[in-house]
């Protein structure tokens, strides 16, 4: 649907649907992309209480990801 609306992005979490979208060339963003770009933009202030919700629902983010993204929004803890 996405290309057939022209989208220049589409906002995919499951892998293989990334890799058809991107295949299909599209820009794929997760969600987590998406709250880095949100925090970066002053949209959101923190990232780890969205994380910790995401967490509450069937959101599947291994710890070393949540590290990761953690560290690029510059909240890891030293």
């Amino acid at each position: 649907m996405a290309v057939e609306i022209g989208a220049c992005a589409i906002l995919i979490d499951d892998r293989p649907a990334r890799r058809v979208a991107e295949a299909a060339g599209l820009t794929v963003i997760g969600t987590l992309g998406l709250l880095l770009e949100g925090k970066r933009a002053g949209h959101i202030q923190t990232i780890r209480p969205e994380l910790e919700k995401l967490l509450q629902t069937s959101f599947f983010l291994s710890q070393r990801l949540y590290d990761d993204v953690v560290r690029m929004a510059d909240e890891a803890e030293n």
